[in-house]
């Protein structure tokens, strides 16, 4: 459309915006590309937004300029028009990545704007900064002032972005409605007393209450995370009669009973793990990664925990998840060995163990896969808290050590 080809072309200088390869004036091109007939143009342009405008969750200049224009894509009907289904998912699910990453940071404290001279000089070295060595291009101090101004406008940019966002939260395509009420959530909680906070959070309430959700669970689990991301009293759900639904809402109860339901849900962690078809963005791994982290952020007892850390350990396997899973229920049943803990040293044991210490220590012992000796997370989550390397010398310490 004519307003979203203005933006795109003419109201943007990208020649003097920058993103993680450089100086942005091929961006336009990709942002173009986005309504392109040809997949293989609409899969580059998506990169460029990944790899380019949002590296592993970087701002950059260019940020707050792409998210603009795809802000005005998202509200333009003819623009809208332009774009297939799953790119238009991927658009929204951008938004929702981009926020997470604002909600990351702190709100910096930005150095006043760079004037135009020095603009033009740092964009210069940019362009002859390949390798980024140059002291003048990618290692000035402009290049994190330019980036702690684009974090506050993309901030800035909240009230509009939700607004763009508010049809979508009813598509009717599945993936751009799931992606779009984790967007709003994730932008609405950087105001969520704003008027478009509230209007998101009417509609996602709405859309409760009047029992219509497509796919009954995984919508009605994405409605009731966005909802509590945004603040609002989620506690009625703890009565659901779906379990996945109930353990949604406990996350944002931090009461007695919606930590028992919690802890009760992972008793039974395939379960929980196969809940959704499509599972919410707001969790990122495993459904079960999400409720342990947010047990162990309310700091629950180990022995309250214990029914769940033992049947977490119990199904578990090595690899990446020693660090989200039983590495962590490790830190909390050792919580002295973890904080005396120093790369390369392992930390004494304790000359006794606790009922649930022990526990936790048999269940480890028995699960196999958690034993590899090539396998250096494994090897890392034990030495944190002073466990030997195999299980022999494990049962050793078992054996040799009184339980009290």
């Amino acid at each position: 459309s004519d307003v979203y080809k203005r933006q795109v072309l003419h109201d943007t200088d990208w020649g003097r915006l920058f993103h993680a390869y450089g100086v942005a004036d091929d961006t336009p091109g990709h942002l173009r590309n986005l309504a392109s007939p040809q997949v293989a143009e609409r899969q580059a342009a998506l990169t460029h937004l990944h790899s380019a405008i949002l590296h592993q969750g970087t701002i950059y200049s260019a940020t707050p300029a792409a998210v603009g224009v795809i802000t005005t894509l998202l509200r333009d009907a003819t623009a809208r028009a332009a774009l297939d289904a799953d790119t238009m998912a991927a658009l929204v699910a951008f938004l929702g990545q981009v926020a997470n990453s604002l909600n990351e940071i702190e709100p910096p404290q930005a150095d006043p704007y760079p004037c135009d001279a020095e603009l033009d000089t740092l964009i210069l070295h940019l362009r002859d900064d390949e390798d980024g060595e140059d002291e003048e291009g990618w290692g000035s101090p402009l290049i994190s002032t330019l980036m702690c101004h684009a974090f506050l406008a993309l901030r800035a940019m909240t009230g509009d972005v939700l607004e763009a966002l508010a049809p979508y939260l009813s598509d009717d395509d599945n993936e751009t409605r799931r992606e779009a009420v984790n967007a709003a959530a994730q932008w609405g909680v950087m105001a969520p007393d704003s008027a478009a906070a509230h209007a998101v959070a009417a509609r996602l309430q709405a859309r409760l209450d009047d029992g219509a959700a497509r796919d009954a669970r995984d919508d009605r689990a994405g409605l009731v995370l966005a909802l509590g991301q945004l603040g609002h009293d989620v506690s009625r759900w703890l009565d659901d009669a779906d379990d996945a639904i109930r353990a949604c809402a406990a996350l944002f109860v931090p009461d007695a009973r919606a930590t028992a339901i919690l802890v009760t849900a992972l008793t039974r962690p395939e379960e929980v793990d196969a809940w959704f078809t499509q599972r919410p963005p707001y969790f990122p791994m495993h459904t079960r990664l999400t409720l342990l982290g947010a047990l162990i952020e309310r700091q629950v007892p180990l022995v309250q925990l214990l029914p769940a850390a033992l049947a977490l350990i119990a199904r578990t396997q090595g690899g990446l998840l020693a660090n989200g899973e039983w590495g962590r229920i490790l830190t909390l049943a050792f919580p002295d060995q973890a904080a005396a803990f120093r790369p390369g040293q392992r930390p004494p044991l304790p000359a006794q163990l606790s009922p649930a210490q022990h526990a936790v220590l048999l269940a480890l012992h028995a699960n196999p896969d958690l034993w590899n000796p090539r396998d250096g997370n494994a090897g890392l989550a034990r030495m944190t808290v002073g466990l030997p390397d195999t299980r022999d010398a494990l049962a050793a310490y078992l054996a040799a050590t009184p339980v009290r």
